[in-house]
């Protein structure tokens, strides 16, 4: 990594970390790690979307923090809905047709967290990942997805928006 220093007296360094070096090492450790997509308890694949920010920290403006948010979505058919069993088709046969032939795009409530360094930005990443891993496969989500169903279909009958994303 490429780092900017400055020199502020003869004992004291202040180090400014190149922001384009750091994103690109980042995005790199992210891609091999593979922490991009989930697979549920009911067969479902999940995007994990991870945003980050490095930010001055509040308390000591000299020192930065790293803002990161974490959130998994799935674009889902109903057909997928059918194969997850999510929804069945005899009694949700009137749910399956409002959503026939499009695909709606679910997410869950965003993860969000705070770190000193990158590096620990990474650890607490990988961890915070394992948890909605965890989240994602040790129960399933029928009713989640269905309420989440039930919903998209409310707007599109409030608001007429069939791209509306949940």
């Amino acid at each position: 990594m490429v780092n900017e220093s400055r020199e502020v007296s003869s004992t004291k360094k202040v180090l400014f970390v190149n922001q384009a070096v750091e994103e690109r090492a980042l995005q790199s450790w992210l891609d091999s790690n593979k922490i991009n997509e989930i697979e549920d308890a009911d067969g479902l694949l999940w995007h994990v979307e991870i945003t980050h920010s490095e930010v001055p920290d509040p308390k000591n403006p000299r020192e930065s923090i790293w803002n990161v948010k974490i959130v998994a979505s799935a674009t889902i058919s109903a057909q997928e809905l059918v194969n997850t069993e999510t929804l069945c088709l005899n009694s949700d046969s009137r749910l399956l047709k409002m959503i026939e032939g499009q695909e709606i795009t679910i997410k869950l409530k965003p993860s969000f967290f705070q770190s000193s360094t990158s590096e620990k930005m990474r650890t607490d990443l990988m961890d915070e990942v394992e948890r909605v891993k965890k989240q994602l496969k040790v129960k399933s989500l029928h009713e989640l997805k269905r309420k989440l169903v039930c919903r998209w279909i409310e707007e599109i009958k409030i608001f007429g928006n069939k791209n509306k994303l949940l």
